[in-house]
């Protein structure tokens, strides 16, 4: 069956907003209808057909299009994503959602009552071999601990702390596993650097699980790895590994796939489905309500 391709309006062209480019590029039945970016150099980034404006308002507004990629600050992300759903545009949104949990659990009920589709970019969860482990989950037994590192020198963000910008990412793929945010959180700043941050936050949930987690933009080691510890088993995550997943020390099989390609062929799939789901918006709201608790843990009143 050949479908007409599905029209897409992206916000954003800087580092993200670039990759996104490349990969709605790189996939059948989909196109880049219309870019929204201050920067007139922009225009080289794009094809022809794609319109270039200067404003994401008037790019909403100029209509003909079925969904909007959001790729913008945070502190830019509610205000974007409910002039979009308020066009009944589906929305795909960076991490975190929002930089405030009020702002996030608004989002969220205005997607609920427009049965909307919205889908939140926690990349780590699209990964192939992260998919492979969680698959397998079972095997684990209960799980007890948790500990990974989300962490590199930079980038240092005006607009997002490096606690935001990579715990978002650590703190998706635990509660995502844990299926539940945890009711106990303590943290620490390890280092502050550059203009950065590392930070440590040890988590608690009612069930006697824990996670042990560093994250954070002022750390000369790169890393994102996690490891879960079950009463049966032992899981290793390490996207920057050689192999990325790992069972009781055994490598697991895993596609070829690029995570950014499998959330946007996602996000075309339901929007062409009307598949309606709140399970990664409600994620998102989850790791902004963690984040918060982190902040207010560290006595650190706002972002």
């Amino acid at each position: 069956m050949t479908h007409q391709p599905i029209q897409l309006g992206l916000v954003g062209a800087g580092a993200w907003g670039r990759h996104f480019i490349d990969t709605v590029g790189g996939l059948d039945d989909v196109r880049l209808r219309r870019l929204a970016s201050h920067n007139p150099a922009s225009r080289d980034l794009i094809e022809r057909y794609c319109t270039l404006h200067e404003s994401w308002a008037e790019m909403i507004e100029a209509g003909a299009l079925d969904g909007v990629i959001i790729a913008t600050p945070p502190a830019t992300h509610a205000k974007i994503a409910t002039a979009a759903l308020d066009r009944d545009l589906a929305v795909l949104i960076e991490k975190p959602l929002t930089l405030d949990l009020a702002e996030a659990t608004a989002l969220l009920d205005r997607a609920r009552t427009a049965s909307a589709v919205a889908l939140v970019n926690h990349t780590d969860l699209w990964n192939p071999a992260w998919q492979a482990l969680k698959e397998r989950r079972a095997e684990l037994g209960r799980i007890r601990t948790m500990a990974g590192t989300w962490a590199n020198w930079g980038p240092f963000r005006p607009d997002t702390a490096g606690r935001w910008d990579y715990g978002a990412h650590a703190l998706a793929v635990c509660i995502d596993l844990a299926d539940a945010e945890p009711n106990h959180v303590e943290a620490r700043h390890l280092s502050h650097a550059g203009g950065g941050e590392l930070v440590e936050a040890v988590l608690g949930w009612d069930d006697g699980l824990t996670a042990t987690l560093r994250f954070g933009n002022a750390s000369w080691s790169k890393a994102r790895d996690l490891t879960v510890q079950g009463s049966a088993g032992m899981l290793r995550y390490d996207d920057l590994a050689a192999h990325k997943a790992l069972l009781n020390g055994a490598a697991v099989s895993y596609p070829p796939a690029r995570p950014l390609a499998a959330i946007v062929t996602r996000f075309v799939s339901a929007i062409r489905d009307q598949t309606v789901d709140m399970t990664s918006l409600d994620l998102g709201v989850r790791v902004v309500a963690t984040l918060a608790r982190i902040d207010h843990a560290l006595g650190i009143g706002r972002t």
